[in-house]
């Protein structure tokens, strides 16, 4: 069997073998890596600048800020076919979305717009007959809104654990086995980008 290369074969090795030579890494290192390390720190300046180890609101905040540069630059320049790579940009901005969640601690107020706004009033104090000098919070709250801050904030943790696992669904991915099955189920052909939704940090790359 014969086997031909063709120039352009040859000029590819001969690029790589100029990226293993050391002017091309000194090169390399002030023209692409120094600028890199410059803009990536001001990137993740208010995290780096804020991080302790003790929370893992600092891990959720670093992989907020990756996928909110990733995101509109996948968006505009990703070199994949727009049918899959804009499904990939919608996970990713929602798995964004859904860490600025937790990060602000919002469910309560997500559960407010859904069932309305929890009863407000002004902290009011009285003295506590039996305790001299001790005293206490008046609970003005009606039968009908106690029952009212028992639905939002049952309804908020409900938010609260349905999100979280959404988020590490949108980062596992589907199970390519998962499709197989179905088209073996099928019997029929079912086209990839219709299974696909876009999910899968592993493919989230350019």
């Amino acid at each position: 069997m014969e086997v031909n290369f063709l120039p352009s074969f040859e000029k590819s090795l001969s690029k790589l073998a100029m990226r293993e030579t050391w002017w091309y890494k000194t090169y390399s290192f002030f023209r692409y890596d120094l600028r890199a390390f410059f803009r990536n720190v001001w990137l993740f300046r208010k995290l780096l600048w804020n991080y302790r180890w003790w929370d893992y609101r600092f891990m959720l905040e670093g992989m907020k800020i990756s996928l909110d540069d990733m995101a509109p630059k996948f968006e505009a320049d990703g070199i994949e076919v727009d049918i899959s790579r804009m499904k990939k940009v919608v996970m990713m901005k929602r798995a964004s979305e859904i860490i600025g969640n937790f990060m602000e601690d919002n469910f309560i107020e997500q559960a407010e717009t859904e069932l309305g706004e929890l009863p407000n009033y002004d902290f009011e104090f009285e003295d506590v007959e039996d305790r001299p000098g001790s005293s206490r919070l008046v609970d003005k709250l009606t039968v009908e809104e106690k029952e009212q801050e028992r639905k939002v904030f049952d309804r908020a943790r409900e938010l609260e654990k349905l999100q979280w696992i959404e988020l590490f669904s949108i980062l596992k991915g589907q199970d390519p086995e998962e499709y197989a099955s179905i088209r073996s189920l099928a019997g029929v052909g079912i086209d990839w980008n219709d299974w696909f939704n876009g999910s899968g940090m592993q493919g989230w790359w350019d």
